[in-house]
């Protein structure tokens, strides 16, 4: 009894057979579809050239800007942001006229001591910033090369002029750990100081952050991010969402940036660029129902079809052995099959 309704289930599976792989090939692209749009990125920036800030000095009248000064000098730029700037907020800096992509300069680099082997003497791409040469020795630089060398040093600070709240800037947590892949530091940090720092650096490499070990050395996230040439935008930071008035992000209002104009004019004079973006990703919920519902609904009958087809193969396969079995059967029974007789005795009288 219970061959036969298995019989009947699976001859009723068979007849819809083409429905179902239909149905699945249908809904499984709709899903796909419906879950893509059920989330929606809304990007919102501000950019601030702060190229021309004016240079802020008590016995100044302000008439000059830091781009004429020597550095290190001190800037205050305003900034009004008119819409609030929700979701996750990260903050670039951009030198507009800044060649990054000169192959002499791209090249100029050490790739085995940015994966942190401690070479003792660095690669020749990084002439003629390879070595310090003092009155007793030559000393090896890390890291060495142009890249690292014109490492931009400016510093930003964002405050609200109502509140005087200052924004929480993580300098960390900006980079994906596929964009950090080729850049550790060596076992030993001790390695670190038996080379000198970068001729245009007034800290070493292990000093860029002393209170987060994670994000110092080679592993500094400003530090890789100014080594990814193809990067015309730099990431300096993210706000701390998990700060007082900062849940959702940076709220409209006035803003004054503080600038640490540290970068001389002499080495880059094009414009300088300050950058707040905003990412915020909205689910609509009711779209992202239907999608889920079509994928798995589509995903359950593909299996079912898949099973389906797999079990008639096997059935068809055990009902051709069978028939074959039945045919020797018969022709044994008819006497069609005649015993092998040898050629000798068919001579025999």
């Amino acid at each position: 009894m219970g061959n036969k309704k298995f019989d009947l289930l699976f001859s009723c599976l068979l007849k819809t057979f083409p429905f179902i792989v239909f149905t699945a090939i249908i809904l499984i692209p709709i899903g796909i579809t419906f879950l893509c749009i059920s989330h929606k990125v809304n990007i919102k920036e501000q950019i601030i050239d702060y190229t021309d800030c004016k240079a802020f000095e008590f016995d100044s009248d302000g008439s000059l800007t830091c781009a004429e000064k020597n550095v290190p000098c001190v800037c205050f730029h305003n900034i009004n942001i008119t819409d609030s700037l929700e979701g996750d907020v990260t903050v670039y800096y951009e030198l507009e006229s800044f060649d990054q992509l000169r192959s002499d300069y791209v090249n100029s680099r050490d790739d085995n001591q940015l994966m942190g082997f401690p070479v003792p003497i660095p690669s020749e791409n990084c002439e003629p910033y390879r070595f310090v040469h003092t009155t007793k020795e030559k000393i090896s630089i890390s890291p060495c090369g142009a890249i690292a060398d014109a490492m931009f040093n400016d510093t930003y600070e964002l405050r609200n002029t109502y509140s005087n709240i200052i924004t929480p800037f993580h300098n960390f947590g900006i980079l994906t750990e596929n964009e950090k892949v080729g850049y550790h530091n060596p076992e030993n940090w001790e390695d670190f100081k038996n080379f000198s720092k970068p001729k245009n650096w007034d800290k070493n490499i292990w000093e860029l952050d002393t209170l987060n070990s994670e994000n110092n050395g080679f592993q500094n996230e400003l530090f890789i991010g100014w080594m990814k040439t193809e990067w015309k935008r730099k990431p300096y930071a993210r706000i701390d969402k998990f700060q007082t008035h900062f849940e959702n992000g940076l709220q409209a209002g006035e803003y004054e940036l503080r600038v640490g104009y540290n970068y001389p004019s002499s080495r880059y004079s094009g414009r300088r660029k300050f950058i707040i973006s905003a990412n915020l990703t909205t689910t609509y919920t009711s779209l992202n129902v239907i999608g889920i519902i079509s994928l798995v609904i589509g995903l359950i009958l593909l299996v079912i079809a898949s099973f389906a087809f797999i079990i008639h193969k096997r059935i068809k396969g055990n009902e051709g052995d069978n028939n074959g079995d039945v045919d020797v059967v018969n022709e044994n029974l008819t006497g069609n099959h005649q015993p092998h007789i040898p050629e000798d005795n068919l001579y025999r009288p």
